[in-house]
């Protein structure tokens, strides 16, 4: 799995900022994320998309395909299910 670094980019709900992304499809490992790609907050669990400045937008689940969704609300809360067991320390 490859990391890609981008510049600080908030969560509109919460405001945590992340500055990578990894793909969990090994196909497309890669690749940098694109406009349009999906991702998750890694603090609060919104589901995300990437607008065409590569800053993050709440994800549209109307337009989201049913099966893609599920896949990413499981990732979801299994994301949650991890930060309640293993909180992380306040950012500064």
């Amino acid at each position: 799995m490859k990391t890609h670094r981008f510049e600080l980019t908030p969560c509109p709900t919460c405001g945590y900022t992340m500055d990578s992304a990894s793909s969990l499809n090994p196909d497309d490992a890669a690749h940098p994320p694109t406009p349009g790609d999906y991702s998750v907050c890694f603090e609060c669990g919104e589901l995300l998309e990437f607008d065409a400045d590569l800053k993050f937008r709440k994800l549209d689940i109307e337009r989201c395909h049913p099966v893609l969704l599920e896949g990413l609300l499981q990732l979801r809360r299994r994301l949650l299910q991890f930060n309640k067991r293993h909180p992380r320390p306040p950012r500064k």
